[in-house]
């Protein structure tokens, strides 16, 4: 992905964010491959002036009655804050600065709260990225919780194995 994103065309123009936004919900839908959750990025580089949908209230209105739970943007050089702030799920949008000096561990869930994350440069996507992501992904199982449920799967193998042997003997 961060080779992708860094071979992209970066010239600082207008970005169609509505058009994208709703590809992808035509596309996927809001539940995306049965998910529990889904959530949108936007990553973008320039300001909305081109878009069709120019109010971002209404379109995050659209994404969420569509099925989307989450809306979080980041944004590199021109960009408008009032549109992505407006567009961000669940809202009000909080922006983090991103930018070195700064902490990344201030991103909020974004199932919790819609941000807009203001990047220095390209370079920071993918760590931008993977520290949205910690926020996101937790344990299945935690590690307490995953001993007993260890231990009662090597019962029920043993059980199963004991059982066995008891047949074969019951058999010759």
């Amino acid at each position: 992905v961060k080779n992708a994103v860094l071979g992209m065309s970066k010239i600082g123009s207008t970005t169609c964010i509505s058009c994208a936004a709703n590809q992808l919900t035509a596309n996927f839908g809001g539940a995306v491959l049965g998910s529990q959750f889904s959530l949108m990025n936007i990553f973008t580089d320039g300001e909305p002036v081109s878009d069709p949908q120019p109010n971002g209230a209404t379109l995050r209105g659209i994404l969420t009655a569509a099925g989307w739970d989450s809306i979080s943007a980041e944004a590199v050089g021109n960009f408008d804050l009032t549109y992505l702030s407006n567009l961000v799920y669940p809202n009000p949008g909080t922006l983090i600065d991103g930018s070195p000096g700064h902490t990344l561990a201030d991103i909020p869930n974004p199932l919790t709260q819609g941000f807009i994350l203001k990047l220095a440069d390209y370079d920071a996507y993918a760590a931008a990225v993977n520290a949205k992501l910690q926020k996101i992904v937790n344990n299945v199982v935690p590690i307490p919780a995953a001993l007993p449920l260890l231990l009662s799967g090597f019962a029920a193998v043993g059980f199963l194995a004991r059982r066995r042997r008891k047949i074969s003997a019951l058999a010759a």
